[in-house]
């Protein structure tokens, strides 16, 4: 799939040739890049988040990166540099995948729509049709057998506790988002650089992720 990307504020307009090929044998650039797969020695009790919101055009509106907060972590992601970039492919990449279940499901939140190696994504679409995407890569197993980052919110990405952490989340964004676009100088499909409302994304994320 082809798709028109923009790769930040500063940066050109790149073409994603992105093949989503899924398994642990799948072939593609993506599966050739290091640390493209975290192992089980880079930080395994750490669950890293990767959040944009993306406007009606398939436009990004907003981004924002982090870690979890819950069972003593830090709130710093831990995406190898080598690859960070390709959180953005991998969320756009999904929009197709969203249009279909949107429409099938009639509901905002549409919980874990898409995977790609051992990133997941879950999406939340507001009324106006814009769509909250969170890429969230489950820490790896930890070597030491320790149960601890198994009973971590995010260890199991699809399970119930996950989902509805995400829900949660997804639905404090979305109370903040609506007073950030109430301001009568935004226009539909702006990008949103409000200090105010990141720190809010960021309370939300620390809140419940």
């Amino acid at each position: 799939m082809v798709r028109l990307l923009y790769l930040g504020t500063d940066r050109k307009l790149q073409i994603a040739n992105h093949s989503k090929q899924q398994g642990e044998n799948g072939q593609g650039f993506h599966s050739k890049l290091p640390g493209f797969q975290r192992t089980a020695d880079d930080d395994g009790d750490t669950m890293s988040y990767y959040f944009a919101i993306v406007g009606t055009q398939d436009n990004p509106l907003f981004e924002y990166e982090f870690g979890t907060s819950k069972q003593g972590g830090d709130g710093q992601s831990r995406f190898p540099d080598q690859v960070r970039h390709l959180n953005q492919i991998i969320l756009h990449s999904s929009l197709d995948v969203v249009e279909e279940v949107q429409w099938s499901q009639g509901q905002m939140y549409l919980k874990c729509i898409d995977k790609f190696f051992n990133n997941y994504i879950s999406c939340f679409v507001t009324g106006a049709g814009a769509k909250f995407l969170l890429l969230h890569q489950p820490p790896a197993p930890n070597p030491s057998g320790s149960s601890r980052s198994s009973t971590a919110i995010g260890a199991n990405p699809t399970s119930p506790a996950t989902e509805e952490a995400i829900r949660m989340f997804f639905t404090e964004v979305y109370e903040n988002w609506v007073k950030a676009i109430m301001n009568p100088f935004y226009k539909q499909n702006m990008e949103v650089r409000s200090p105010i409302f990141r720190a809010r994304v960021a309370a939300a994320g620390r809140k419940y992720l």
